[in-house]
């Protein structure tokens, strides 16, 4: 008894011992402050966790308040920099949150119903419009040089997604993209200066200044002039009478944090046009519920959906634009940045046939 006693009392100090050697080693890694080059914030040295405030330590600023003042460090450079002597402003970011950002039903997959496996492919991918969103008057250049990994206004894409989900009968639901939101908060200083004057005078400083952005990403999905942004795909089961959202309890955890959902008030003209494209794709006698779905309603000229809903994409995308339904047969330069011909094409598909009045008209 007392030998196994007194081997038992070994083997737990050797097992501390162990731990403690263990522990020393990842001292140093565990501890690595914010000068080492660790910046979470540009998803280069790990992925950040959603809805956890970041400070300093872990997303290192470019700039730091000056000594007993509420203004951030000037541009201190001889050009500066920024892009001239006249930029004159800084920002000093402070705090750093990621969240989910607004859904964006895939338009290229239609609503699927019971009975059927419901796909998305991994060539397709989902156009997001973004507007800056930002609680003061800030120039472009400071932020990009002041917050972690820059800063730019532009929409994007998502990246590339390969997912299946089996319906039983009376489940009804389609694939969206929900978009991470980096929000980065600080104090952001503008003043002016000459040429022959420096520092910067008439300093006016923003305490809490807040500016959200989308998160790129480097990718090679080999999409021309766009921006690949960082996000999950959900699944969202709707009741398949009315299209209404089933309850959060019935739908992923993503889905259900505050801002995700597609506002699906009376004024809303972008969720009115998903409910048509959905009510309509429900009575089309497609080929399959994915996004190789086909309009057969005219058996000499079929059109493929997916043209259909990428044209539908564009208007989306480009607003108020006035496109043309009338005119050659044709789907031309969709995405190019110029009118796009939907032709009696798009209205050969019955999936968008009630959209039609609505490709004049600003969604967004």
């Amino acid at each position: 008894m007392g030998f196994q006693a007194i081997a038992m009392g070994s083997i737990s100090l050797q097992t501390i011992l162990f731990f403690l050697i263990i522990l020393a080693v990842l001292q140093p890694v565990l501890s690595t402050p914010a000068s080492a080059g660790v910046d979470i914030c540009t998803w280069s040295d790990g992925v950040p966790i959603l809805y956890h405030q970041y400070g300093s330590d872990a997303c290192p600023p470019k700039f730091q308040l000056k000594p007993n003042s509420g203004d951030c460090e000037d541009n201190v450079l001889p050009l500066g920099i920024l892009d001239s002597y006249w930029s004159c402003a800084s920002f000093c970011q402070m705090r750093t949150t990621f969240i989910y950002g607004q859904e964006q039903p895939y338009v290229r997959v239609p609503m699927c119903r019971g009975g059927v496996t419901c796909t998305l492919s991994e060539s397709v991918h989902q156009g997001y419009s973004w507007k800056a969103k930002m609680n003061g008057n800030f120039k472009y250049g400071p932020l990009t040089i002041g917050i972690t990994g820059g800063y730019s206004e532009k929409a994007g894409v998502s990246q590339s997604y390969k997912f299946s989900k089996h319906l039983d009968e009376g489940q009804c639901g389609y694939w969206t993209f929900i978009p991470f939101i980096r929000s980065s908060c600080g104090t952001y200083t503008e003043g002016w200066k000459d040429v022959y004057q420096m520092p910067c005078e008439t300093l006016t400083s923003t305490g809490n200044a807040c500016v959200d952005q989308l998160v790129g990403v480097d990718s090679n999905d080999g999409i021309h002039d766009w921006r690949t942004v960082r996000g999950t795909v959900v699944f969202v089961f709707v009741d398949c009478t009315n299209l209404a959202p089933l309850p959060d309890e019935k739908q992923d955890p993503a889905y259900s944090q505050p801002g995700v959902k597609l506002p699906r008030d009376v004024n809303n003209k972008l969720a009115q046009a998903y409910q048509s494209l959905w009510q309509q794709s429900s009575k089309a006698p497609l080929v399959a519920q994915s996004d190789a779905a086909v309009c057969n309603t005219d058996q000499q000229h079929q059109a493929n959906a997916t043209n259909c809903l990428d044209a539908m994409m564009d208007v989306l995308d480009r607003g108020a634009e006035f496109v043309s339904t009338t005119g050659d047969e044709s789907i031309s330069t969709i995405g190019a940045g110029v009118t796009v011909g939907v032709s009696r094409i798009l209205s050969r598909c019955v999936c968008l046939s009630n959209l039609l009045d609505a490709c004049v008209i600003n969604l967004q």
